[in-house]
Order: C-alpha cells, then structure tokens, then sequence
C-alpha cells in the first residue's frame, strides 16, 4: 500500500469521518496540515505563485484559500521526491473512502503502467471526459480509463514519482490550484467507480462566480488564439496551451454533439465518453 497522507487544516472537525474510515479499514495515514490560505497576504505572495500565469489560466485573480490548497499538495510533493520508486496518495480531509479500499488501491496500481509521469484520479466531479478507446475492465465491475483532457479537483489521487519530480520542477504555481503547469506533461488515468466519495459538507475554498458573458468572452478569446498570444509566454509551449485550454472546449462542444454520451450509459456520476 502507498503511503497516505491526509490533508486538513489544523483542528478541523471536517475530517473526523475519514480518519474513521482509514482506521476502521487498518489503514496508517499522516495527517498534513493544510495552509490556510485566509491568512496568506496575496500582495506578498510573489514568492508562491506567479500572477499573470495564475490568472490566464483561471480567468480570475486566485484566492487565498486557493492559493493555500495548492501549496498545501505542493508541501507534500517535496517532501516525497526522494522516494525511490512507487506512488502517494493524497486524500482531502471532506471524502470517505469506500469498502475494500486497501484492494482496489492495490488493483489500480497493478494496472497503471510502470513508466512515465502519472496521476491517477479516484474520484473527480470536475471535467471528466475520458478516452473511450481507453476503458478497459481491471476486475468485474471495475474499470481504468484515460482522460481525455486533465480533470479538475484533487480530493483523492495517487501520483508517482515522475510526475512528483515534474511538480517539484515548477516553483511557483501557475495555473489552478489543483493541476497548474506542470501537469502538461503528465498522464492522467482514472478508475470507476470512484473509491472515494464527498461528505456533504460544504467546500472551504470555492471558486468566485463568473457571468455568462465573460465566460463566453474567454471562449472565443481561446479558440481564436488572442487568448494564447496575450498570455503565451506563461504557458510551457503552443501544445501545452493546445492541451490546457483548446482540448476541453473541442471536447465539451464535441461531446454535446453526439449528445452527451456518458460511461457507463445513463450513471448521474458517469464519465463523459469523447
């Protein structure tokens, strides 16, 4: 089993139910304390993030409290680089796990290829549009996939040391908080069904409200390139804006296309099929 590691904000009462759950299943962990971003001052911040890059790739000054859920993964990221081979996995204080986590843990990474920088998602509620061509059943009932765009969220994810290597290469953040720049050159998987969920309670963090015109103004600054030749120089390459920005809308306007098709066929919490 992969080391676990656990984060929360410090006397948080939000996380009881998982540590309940890991010990109920025998499972060690250690908790990290979360940084908590209310009380990062933002105009002094240049040390931890980069602006300009930060707001290309959010549409949105970030927040504190996002700032602080980033640097709060990133902490774990350095302190694991040194590990030999093998992967982590990151919990946030507001999931559970599922039954029989250890094995289906364990079935995962057996499947994962043993090579290149890899994130694998157990759960996600952020764009989730996957590779058809890529399903495949792992064991009765369950099944390994690959993206196809990087999902949002970071609730629950194994990572390995090449791609913990890529993140530790990136020392400030550019981008959002859950996969900035850095992860252009990372493959992401996933498994269904999820082997976390939520638990109810509401996010600390939170995104601010975008109007439907600035949405839609952004947009169509993305696929005509203004957006990218505005901000290209905080952006890896012109593939890895290719990926970042123009993917996701092929994608969205594609899958509303063939009318929404979702894995498996008809599932409220199915994956979005390309």
């Amino acid at each position: 089993m992969p080391r676990v590691y656990v984060i929360a904000m410090q006397n948080s009462v939000r996380v009881a139910p998982l540590i309940k759950d890991l010990k109920s299943q025998l499972l060690e962990f250690k908790v990290e304390n979360a940084i908590d971003g209310k009380k990062i001052d933002l105009a002094n911040s240049d040390l931890w993030y980069q602006k300009r890059g930060t707001y290309a790739r959010l549409g949105y000054q970030i927040s504190g409290p996002l700032l602080g859920c980033a640097l709060s993964h990133k902490s774990i990221y350095s302190k694991e680089l040194e590990i030999e081979d093998g992967w982590i996995l990151i919990l946030e204080e507001d999931v559970r796990i599922q039954p029989n986590f250890r094995n289906a843990v364990l079935e995962v990474i057996s499947k994962l290829p043993t090579s290149g920088a890899i994130v694998c998602q157990l759960f996600t509620r952020g764009e989730r549009f996957i590779q058809k061509k890529s399903i495949f059943e792992i064991s009765t009932g369950r099944f390994l996939y690959k993206f196809a765009c990087i999902p949002g969220q970071t609730a629950a994810y194994l990572i390995n040391r090449a791609a913990l290597k890529k993140a530790n290469l990136e020392a400030k953040l550019i981008g959002p908080p859950d996969w900035p720049n850095w992860s252009h050159d990372v493959t992401f998987y996933g498994t269904y069904p999820f082997l976390v969920t939520e638990n109810d309670l509401e996010t600390t963090i939170g995104s601010p409200p975008i109007s439907r015109a600035s949405y839609w103004v952004r947009v169509i600054q993305k696929a005509s390139l203004i957006h990218f030749f505005k901000f290209f120089k905080t952006y890896p390459s012109l593939l890895a804006y290719l990926k970042f920005e123009i993917r996701p809308l092929w994608n969205h306007f594609y899958w509303k296309f063939r009318r929404s098709p979702r894995f498996p066929k008809d599932a409220r919490d199915g994956l979005w099929v390309i």
